[in-house]
């Protein structure tokens, strides 16, 4: 049986990214982070807009066989796709290698903390539960 293992994500940065973009080849979709850092699905048309308001050239020059904008949408492809995107329990949000899928965790877990205070109606029922016998269960 498989073992969820945690590793970290290894991959060749093949041109620098203005900002983090995943994609997801099963829907064909990028996902990428929003004003308030949360993952958001956009399409192929909407990154195009995207890499081009950070700088990149659109159209083809002379010598190349494709724009600047579209070689950083092949690199993406290539170099930074996940097998998987979703909320998965107990991992923050982010990018995680688990059985050598890399998986793209869109929403971390919310902890809830218990505070220090007495519960006696639960104490009472774990009391009866566990030290109504000879040899007491609870210390």
């Amino acid at each position: 049986m498989n073992e969820l293992v945690e590793n970290p994500v290894p991959f060749e940065v093949i041109q620098e990214l203005p900002f983090e973009v995943w994609y997801h080849a099963p829907s064909g979709k990028f996902f990428i982070k929003d004003s308030r850092d949360k993952y958001i699905q956009i399409i192929r048309e909407a990154l195009k807009i995207k890499i081009a308001r950070c700088g990149f050239n659109s159209r083809i020059q002379d010598g190349e066989n494709v724009s600047e904008r579209d070689a950083m949408i092949d690199d993406i492809m290539a170099s930074y796709n996940v097998d998987h995107v979703g909320e998965l329990a107990g991992y923050q949000s982010g990018v995680h290698t688990i059985n050598n899928a890399r998986i793209l965790v869109t929403k971390s877990p919310t902890i809830i903390k218990g505070d220090k205070r007495p519960y006696q109606t639960l104490s009472q029922i774990f009391e009866g539960m566990f030290n109504s016998g000879d040899i007491p269960q609870l210390n």
